[in-house]
């Protein structure tokens, strides 16, 4: 009787260490938005004709052409898109408004597990899931998956997406999980790609 009760004893006490362990991390589901100036402020990566835009560079070199602005909340939904080049994206900007999606995350071993769940996406189009943190250098964007291997999705012809990645640590309350459509077709592993050219920020949530 006594060998059963501390039997008793040391599962439950094993059980509530496992807990605790899996405690280490929280459970939560977050909305994402746009990623744009008005509501992130994130620089706009994709751009409207403006035929009395002049060209604008900063410290890293070119941002966008002459003829070309950042979108702006007034910009006629109807407009077609382009990148920083000039190039056309072949959507229209309120396709690229459309999207929209949740993650839902929950504590795994060691890290954390994150379903996304995005819905009207660019149709067939290629994209990464990255964490942006902002540090003493400026801004900076690692892989979800800290390795850049399994970070990289395609939408279906509807733009839907459902994916499931692994964190190798836990996600601390205020990380920033964004979401990147790469308008090149490309995986660009452990880097987010030439933002505004080939990589452009689409949607962005924050853990609370």
């Amino acid at each position: 009787m006594r060998c059963t009760s501390m039997t008793l004893r040391f599962v439950l006490t094993l059980g509530a260490f496992f807990s605790c362990l899996a405690g280490a991390g929280a459970a939560a589901s977050v909305t994402f938005g746009l990623a744009d100036m008005q509501t992130t402020g994130t620089p706009a990566q994709i751009f409207v004709r403006d035929n009395s835009a002049r060209a604008e560079n900063d410290e890293r070199g070119v941002v966008h052409i002459a003829g070309l602005h950042g979108v702006q909340n007034g910009d006629d939904p109807s407009l077609e898109v382009f990148n920083a080049d000039g190039s056309s994206l072949l959507f229209t900007l309120e396709k690229w408004r459309a999207a929209n999606g949740t993650a839902d995350v929950s504590p795994d071993t060691g890290g954390d597990r994150i379903t996304l769940t995005l819905r009207r996406l660019i149709a067939f189009g290629h994209y990464s899931v990255f964490i942006r943190s902002t540090g003493p250098d400026g801004v900076r964007f690692a892989p979800l998956d800290g390795s850049g291997i399994g970070n990289d999705f395609d939408a279906k012809q509807d733009g839907a997406a459902n994916i499931v990645v692994t964190s190798p640590e836990h996600l601390a309350s205020g990380t920033l999980i964004v979401i990147i459509y790469h308008s090149d077709d490309q995986d660009h592993g452990n880097s987010p790609g030439m933002f505004a050219r080939t990589a452009h920020q689409q949607l962005i949530a924050r853990i609370p």
